[in-house]
């Protein structure tokens, strides 16, 4: 993309669990000399830093959980104690668990495994330091958004009770706010931009977010919504496991 562009920097775009990913390319793969070359900025779309307690239900009570604990990538969307602390995640007839309980909780739930899965991944990203490149942090906001699942009638079965609190509706707002204190720990460009009422995943469709993006990557005109739109814009947008990646 560097070189087909004539040697313009890389604007990379991610969007949920593309920020993670690449949060640790940043960090561990390339060097700083690589990202001064190569990257211009960093957007950052609804970026699961921390995860989000909805997906503890998913490997507790989908109807396809089975299917959902052989992802390893669900690991990788666990709240991360360094985040949740102590704070009450899931709650049985017999005990209450916080991020700091997954290997009882998983035993519990009949998918020990899922703790070796989930050790595996922590590493890779639970101190989350700053990538040390220009960042824009964009996330949702005002949603209603899973805090704690409680099920009174056994793990298997739908929960008897939901806690809300604010997030996009899938990530939750503490998980969201991570990037905010890479402001204080880098010295490259970093701001920070909310929308009240936008999903997580209307993150890579609304209008306003993608004029938003359209602005920072400096495209001719509004953010194309298709591959065939980018050629036209000059833009290379790859969306899959939400990650984007986008050429000035």
């Amino acid at each position: 993309m560097y070189n087909s562009s004539g040697g313009e920097k890389v604007t990379i775009v991610v969007h949920s669990m593309g920020g993670i990913v690449s949060l640790y390319f940043l960090n561990e793969v390339v060097t700083q000399e690589w990202k001064d070359q190569y990257i211009n900025a960093w957007v950052t779309l609804s970026g699961a830093w921390s995860g989000g307690v909805g997906g503890l239900r998913t490997i507790i009570s989908s109807p396809l959980q089975l299917a959902y604990r052989t992802f390893e990538g669900l690991s990788w969307l666990l709240p991360k104690p360094s985040i949740w602390n102590t704070t009450v995640l899931v709650a049985s007839t017999t005990r209450n668990y916080t991020a700091n309980d997954y290997e009882d909780l998983f035993t519990d739930i009949g998918y020990p495994q899922g703790y070796q899965m989930y050790l595996g991944i922590v590493p890779l990203n639970e101190n989350y330091p700053a990538p040390r490149v220009p960042i824009h942090c964009l996330y949702g906001v005002n949603v209603s958004t899973p805090d704690s699942f409680t099920y009174g009638n056994g793990f298997g079965t739908n929960p008897t009770n939901i806690k809300y609190g604010d997030g996009d509706g899938t990530v939750n707002l503490q998980g969201s706010q991570v990037c905010l204190k890479w402001r204080n720990e880098q010295t490259e460009p970093f701001s920070t931009l909310t929308f009240s009422g936008v999903t997580h995943m209307q993150m890579v469709t609304s209008t306003v977010v993608l004029d938003t993006v359209s602005e920072i990557v400096g495209a001719p005109g509004p953010m194309p919504t298709s591959t065939a739109d980018s050629a036209a814009a000059s833009l290379l947008v790859i969306v899959g496991s939400a990650i984007l990646l986008t050429l000035m």
